[in-house]
């Protein structure tokens, strides 16, 4: 699974040398996230169908400019990187257009997971073995309570109203 919002940064960062043909692409990527936020609430059969009709053609115009950039650029250059990045994950980037239930990005998972990376350094010092095994186990079961939409502000209210705990 390929992500967009990585792919996205790379031609973010080669703006400032090349502001135009990073722009462009950016402004292409943009098109594909206004399509989803469009299927938002459909099916996932829905967004497929929508994505294949509407995603597809935009996407292999992008793919088709990145050729045509890569063959216009010195290898040195950021935007050759954005480049090589985008074409060397094509296949990946692609991948989501087949299953509406993938989304075109892994912001979800990152956003989940930062959390506890936030907090690693912290938790170096558990106190023992066990302790840091414990830790892991109700941070993840805190997570996924969180991610089944019971986000709470404490972690001792988000495992009772995900536990039914009292």
């Amino acid at each position: 699974m390929g992500c967009w919002v990585h792919a996205r940064r790379k031609f973010d960062e080669a703006a400032s040398s090349r502001p135009q043909e990073a722009t462009e692409i950016m402004a292409r990527i943009a098109q594909l996230y206004k399509i989803e936020a469009e299927c938002n609430e459909m099916t996932p059969d829905q967004r497929r169908e929508v994505r294949e009709h509407r995603s597809r053609p935009i996407l292999e115009g992008i793919f088709k400019r990145l050729e045509e950039l890569k063959a216009d650029t010195l290898p040195s250059e950021p935007i050759r990187k954005a480049v090589n990045y985008a074409l060397n994950q094509r296949q990946a980037l692609h991948r989501y257009l087949d299953d509406g239930r993938l989304k075109p990005d892994n912001n979800t998972a990152e956003n989940a997971v930062r959390p506890l990376a936030l907090g690693r350094k912290n938790w170096l010092f558990a106190g023992s073995e066990r302790g840091a095994r414990a830790t892991a186990l109700f941070l993840g079961l805190i997570q996924s309570c969180k991610a089944c939409g019971h986000a709470a502000s404490t972690p001792g209210s988000t495992l009772t109203t995900c536990c039914g705990a009292s």
